[in-house]
């Protein structure tokens, strides 16, 4: 993914809005991919929103988040594509192909406005780090890493994850897109039940040095 400048503006020039919208379609959502394989004529190929995945081939280890898993075939000139769904409303961007199924993964366009953020302000993707370790389900912290900001905040492990900035946490992609769409520097809400007792905690997000990694991976 790059950003461009433009030091003159073209005339008639047309640009895609990112909208705001913090939610996923839900899936069976139909999507429009326009195209321009092979520099033939602008084509639309029609598809639908098949699945969620965390874990997408050679994109989640760089941008470790939601991405949406389409019928929509990726070809030739069709990653970077723009994906619409059937109000026009653009739901992302072609990213990487499943040869196997002739399907492919999108990009949300949430993590596409994030991303375009941090690079539009500090000229590289920031990752967040706040110092925990769950179990696969995402919801019970196994371990606190010593002197992290979690641990300067008061988490402690056995707290059960309820909810991290805006995200609820059900599931661990819950606590994948929570720390993603966090910001080092930024104070980050964090609710845990601890005991019988919820407990709300003010964790000051460090960046994280290192490339990201699951969260139930994460080491001290």
């Amino acid at each position: 993914m790059a950003i461009l400048k433009l030091k003159k503006t073209p005339e008639n020039l047309s640009f895609i809005d990112l909208g705001d919208s913090v939610e996923l379609p839900p899936i069976g959502t139909f999507l429009l991919c326009i195209s321009n394989k092979l520099n033939l004529n602008i084509s639309p190929s029609f598809g639908f929103l098949s699945d969620y995945n965390t874990v997408c081939p050679s994109l989640s280890k760089i941008w470790p988040t939601t991405y949406m898993r389409s019928s929509l075939p990726c070809e030739g000139a069709d990653g970077g594509a723009p994906i619409f769904d059937l109000l026009g409303n653009f739901v992302g961007m072609m990213s990487v192909s499943i040869q196997e199924t002739r399907s492919s993964f999108i990009i949300p366009a949430r993590a596409i406005r994030r991303i375009r953020d941090d690079i539009l302000f500090s000229e590289k993707v920031s990752y967040a780090y706040i110092g925990i370790e769950t179990d696969t389900s995402g919801r019970y912290v196994l371990k606190v890493s010593s002197n992290s900001p979690a641990d300067k905040a008061g988490l402690k492990e056995g707290d059960v994850l309820l909810k991290i900035g805006r995200f609820p946490i059900s599931k661990i992609d819950d606590v994948i897109n929570a720390i993603f769409f966090s910001k080092p520097g930024n104070n980050l809400a964090v609710q845990v039940l601890r005991g019988k007792q919820e407990k709300e905690f003010s964790i000051h997000v460090a960046p994280r040095t290192d490339a990201p990694v699951h969260p139930s991976k994460e080491k001290p």
